[in-house]
């Protein structure tokens, strides 16, 4: 999109210039290709050209190959230089009118396509996990991550809009319009299929201009959405692309070899160019980062999608001794299943091609040949079932060097390097003298070390206090911040009244649960929940049910999170009202405007317990909790101890209030959560045969004796479904849970006859806790003797 700038006298300025889209686009659904691949003998695969789909007139083609299994899925033709030029025509053609289109009328063919992505969404993951070979809930990530800008493009009226000033000069106006370039062209890599066309032609397209797609040969995925134009080759057409005088902006995605051809070969005609290449991701690791925390991040971050990802963590520089870190990593790597990406499973799948194997292979053998110590080795994994595969296990190079090739070059495979540093300078050091710039982060507790590393580090992006991960908001990556880039176009708001009616919105949602209820959305207070928030938000991104921020406040003149959707910078006197703080000094001053997550249920007389939890192995039930600090808590140390769920009683207060959500950090979006009375809950017993404890003070009153909490009692119950019943501090449990539960207590030496709930419950959460396969946290029951051996 160009920005155009008109000054002149107001009686001469003419009517708002409105862009249009790119050829209309004609849909067909992931079933129509998957019933195509399941014939006797491979598809070929045509070209889209001008609306109608083409058979190639070239003889030579190429496999599409399943890397699990060797199995040919289609064939894709080597398409002709006049094809190329009939295909780049038809979009020329196609651009006067597609440009004048209402933007309305633009907007609605992003809504149907979102409306048939959102439909097909499972046949179309299963069409790139037989493709491409990631798992199952990569493949929807991968789709989800592209729907996220179909869905930004569908406000297009409000993006496309352009700047006016007024006087400025005698009777002098100026104004600026956004205007479409004309044909547009895309060239995408294997390892996002869905993700990365989906990032580039549809604000293309509902900005005006037409578009020209080829994505990967390898997997061709994005035929299945028969958008504009869809063609398939190799070096011929790319260059065609660079050198036909009707295409005008080329977006690519890919290795630096052809992004650096395609960059300075578009460029030297005068193209706007987009080039984002490779990577080799740091994580710098200091010895105060959270163990456990960090090793998480570390295993996903470097083995999943089986390291075939730009934002995938390729080298880990420990600060002080490694040892400790790598021992523990190689233990949770060893814990991953490689698999055929259809296991529902697996954790990692096959890397996209033979070569891609051998080159992985070869690249981890120079490192051994080179003196770095291999730790782990996937080299030799085989998957029964899957003997052909592509398949590289998880594989840990450790004292890694510089100036090593497996270093020097980006591997793209699940292989993560590790090397140590004696401070954080030299960690920094080390970074910064790597070729490659995408994405580093830093695993801290310490303000001070973040902040000097933010400070310091030359990266596209930083990360604090998490591994890399791709956003759709900003694809600047590259090392030199000169470089072409994408440039997104900021859309930040301001409030100075309190009266605004948003605010007024915000507040009554804060203070009213009736009202949070009716809108299903809450307010969020302070920058550490939203932080929690948005790590969890980009964790679960697969689910189409993730919560969104919906509108970020933020103080004028500080710094806002990039993952809001939308920013509004707001006056001291309006972040009080919103958030209920005293005082602006503090670093939490921020709100956010979010949406109630599915997972959350008021149910009904009609409603089918056996669909209100995922599992129901392990039942929270809050009996009259009034605090909302003590229910956030209970939430909190919920999630942490792997309970499938809470059902809340009458009498609870709201878990979306504000205090609440402040204690979960996050719990409260990623549990499920419902809310009923005891004749719900007597169905979810009866429905799963669920035993019924309660916790109760050992006080000696009542007509109930109650059983003192023990690890005898505890493994009598490990494989039986549990409800655990806590009461509330002041009031502890109703009638009805008395009358309907057995008691049990936590013993107690000293003065004191009872806890704190939201502590005695901690205990009860972590005591029960499930012990099942994945879902193993922590074994109570292991002795601990301190003089024992290690």
């Amino acid at each position: 999109m160009r920005l155009k700038t008109v000054i002149g006298p107001r009686h001469m300025r003419s009517s708002p210039i409105v862009a249009a889209a790119a050829g209309l686009c004609r849909y067909s659904t992931a079933a129509d290709t998957a019933s195509t691949m399941q014939r006797s003998s491979p598809p070929r695969l045509r070209n889209l050209i001008g609306g109608e789909f083409v058979e190639s007139q070239s003889d030579a083609s190429i496999d599409v190959i399943n890397p699990a299994t060797q199995e040919v899925v289609s064939r894709v033709p080597l398409t002709t230089n006049e094809e190329f030029r009939a295909a780049v025509a038809a979009a020329k053609r196609a651009f006067p009118s597609w440009r004048n289109t209402p933007v309305t009328s633009r907007q609605r063919v992003m809504l149907k396509l979102q409306e048939l992505i959102r439909r097909d969404i499972d046949k179309l993951a299963l069409n790139i996990t037989t493709e491409q070979g990631k798992t199952l809930k990569d493949a929807h990530g991968d789709v989800f991550r592209g729907l996220e800008v179909v869905e930004h493009a569908c406000g297009m009226a409000s993006l496309q809009m352009g700047e006016f000033v007024s006087n400025v000069a005698h009777g002098i106006d100026t104004y600026s319009v956004r205007e479409p370039l004309g044909v547009c062209a895309g060239i995408c890599p294997f390892n996002f299929p869905a993700m990365i066309p989906l990032w580039m032609f549809p604000v293309a397209v509902t900005s005006g201009n037409t578009f020209v797609l080829k994505p990967s040969e390898k997997d061709p995925v994005i035929l299945i959405f028969h958008f504009e134009w869809s063609t398939f080759s190799g070096q011929d057409v790319v260059n065609n692309i660079c050198d036909d005088e009707d295409i005008k902006a080329i977006s690519f995605v890919g290795s630096n070899r052809a992004g650096m051809h395609i960059y300075g070969r578009a460029a030297a005609k005068g193209k706007r160019v987009q080039s984002n290449m490779g990577a080799k991701n740091h994580a710098v690791i200091m010895p105060d980062a959270s163990p456990d925390a960090t090793l998480n991040a570390l295993v996903a971050a470097g083995f999943g999608a089986a390291g075939q990802r730009c934002m995938a963590l390729s080298t880990a520089v420990f600060v002080g001794d490694s040892k400790p870190w790598v021992d523990e990593l190689i233990e949770r790597a060893k814990a991953l299943k490689v698999s055929a990406g259809v296991d529902p499973g697996a954790d990692l799948g096959p890397v996209i091609s033979r070569e891609a194997k051998e080159r992985i292979c070869r690249l981890i053998q120079s490192g051994v040949e080179s003196g770095a110590r291999l730790v782990l080795d996937g080299r030799n994994i085989v998957v029964p079932g899957y003997e052909d595969g592509n398949f590289v296990g998880p594989t840990i190079i450790a004292d890694v060097k510089n100036n090593m090739e497996c270093y020097e070059e980006e591997i793209f495979g699940p292989v993560l390097l590790c090397m140590q540093a004696d401070s954080l300078d030299e960690a920094i050091k080390i970074v910064n003298q790597n070729k490659y710039g995408n994405g580093a982060s830093i695993f801290t507790t310490s303000g001070v070390a973040a902040r000097k590393f933010q400070n310091e580090i030359e990266a596209g992006q930083s990360h604090i206090p998490h591994t890399c991960t791709c956003s759709d908001t900003d694809n600047r990556c590259s090392k030199n911040p000169k470089a072409s880039a994408h440039l997104p176009l900021p859309s930040t708001d301001s409030i100075t009244s309190p009266s605004n009616p948003l605010v007024k919105h915000c507040v009554k949602l804060r203070l009213s649960s009736s009202y949070r209820r009716s809108h299903a959305s809450a307010l969020l207070v302070g920058l550490t929940p939203i932080r929690e928030f948005t790590r969890f938000r980009d964790a679960a991104a697969e689910e189409e049910c993730e919560p969104l921020i919906e509108c970020l406040f933020v103080l004028d003149g500080s710094e806002a999170l990039d993952d809001a959707a939308r920013v509004v910078r707001v006056s001291p006197t309006v972040m009080k009202k919103l958030s209920g703080l005293q005082t602006m000094e503090s670093v939490e001053a921020a709100a956010a405007l979010v949406r109630i997550p599915k997972s959350f249920r008021n149910v009904g007389e009609t409603d089918n317990c056996g669909e209100w939890f995922s599992t129901s192995h392990r039942i929270l039930v809050l009996d009259g909790i009034q605090d909302p600090g003590n229910l956030g808590t209970l939430l909190r140390s919920a999630m942490a101890f792997g309970w499938d769920g809470v059902f809340l009683l009458p009498g609870c207060c709201d878990p979306f209030n504000d205090k609440a959500l402040r204690a979960a950090r996050g719990a409260s979006f990623q549990l499920r959560i419902v809310s009923g009375d005891w004749a719900h809950l007597d169905s979810l017993r009866n429905r799963f045969r669920m035993a019924m404890l309660a916790g109760h003070p050992d006080n000696g009153e009542g007509p109930k004796v109650a059983r003192l909490l023990s690890r005898e009692l505890a493994s009598s119950l490990s494989e039986k479904p549990l409800c655990l019943v806590l009461g509330s501090e002041g009031g502890g449990l109703s009638a009805e849970s008395v009358r309907a539960c057995e008691l049990v207590s936590i013993p107690m030496a000293g003065e004191f006859e009872s806890l704190n709930v939201s502590v005695a419950g901690g205990i009860f959460l972590f005591m029960l806790q499930p012990l099942r396969g994945k879902r193993f946290l922590i074994d109570p029951f292991l002795d601990y003797r301190p003089d024992g051996p290690d």
